[in-house]
Order: C-alpha cells, then structure tokens, then sequence
C-alpha cells in the first residue's frame, strides 16, 4: 500500500508545474545572459583564454546539467510517490540555494519554486484519499 499512487487534484499539477516552468526558464534565461555578456566581451574586447574555457565549457555544461536536473525531476514525478518526490525537488532547492546563497539572484528565483512545491505537498497531504478496499468489500 505504501506505493500506491494517488490521482493529483488539477490544482497541484498547475503548482508543480508552474514552479518547474519558473525554476528552469528563469536559469535558462539568466545562462542565456551570461553567455551574451561573456559572448561580447569575447568578441569585441580581445579574446583570452579564461572567457573562451567559460565560453565553449562551462556554459554548455550548466545547461546540460539545468537539463539533466529537470529530467531528473520529471523522473521523480513520473516514478514516485508524489510527495516523495516533492520532498526531494524541495530539499534540492534548498540545497543549491544555501549552496549558491554568496549570490542574491539564485535564493530569490528558487523561493517561488520552493513556495509552489511546498504548497502541492501540503495540499497532497490534505487530500481526503478514498479507501479501495473498503469500497470492493461493499
């Protein structure tokens, strides 16, 4: 019984989903910036091996791993519990927030995310579930 899979009310599939199209497309946004910003500094104020590592290795490798993280997110909602999965995405938030905290942009943009996922979770929890079993044997 502890795998059971319960169905999601529409309300917390619009929370998580939400949360993940804010989490992924606002750093996706911001790599963006960086890659232009360091893009023009590349280009037009002389070329030096430090901006051409970030340039062709880093900045690719952020967003292989931005894309590996939201499969992996994906992945838990598809093959876990819900709120199993909702606990992990929310402590790995917070992980990389306290983790990147020097910065003020990255725990601002992880707060809605964490908010909306925090919400699903609770409501999850709060979800009156219907006992299978009980209602065979009647």
């Amino acid at each position: 019984m502890a795998n059971e899979r319960f169905p999601l009310t529409t309300a917390q599939r619009w929370l998580v989903n939400i949360g993940m199209f804010i989490q992924f497309h606002l750093v996706a946004i911001g790599l963006l910036f960086v890659w232009w910003v360091v893009f023009y500094n590349f280009a037009f104020m002389g070329e030096g091996f430090a901006s051409g590592i970030f340039f062709w290795f880093i900045i690719p490798f952020c967003f292989g791993c931005l894309l590996s993280v939201y499969i992996f997110f994906r992945l838990l909602l598809a093959y876990t519990n819900f709120d199993i999965a909702l606990t992990i995405m929310i402590m790995i938030d917070v992980c990389f927030a306290v983790f990147m905290g020097t910065t003020i942009i990255v725990p601002v943009y992880l707060a809605m995310p964490i908010v909306l996922y925090s919400i699903a979770l609770y409501s999850f929890a709060h979800t009156p579930r219907k006992n299978m079993e009980s209602n065979d044997a009647s």
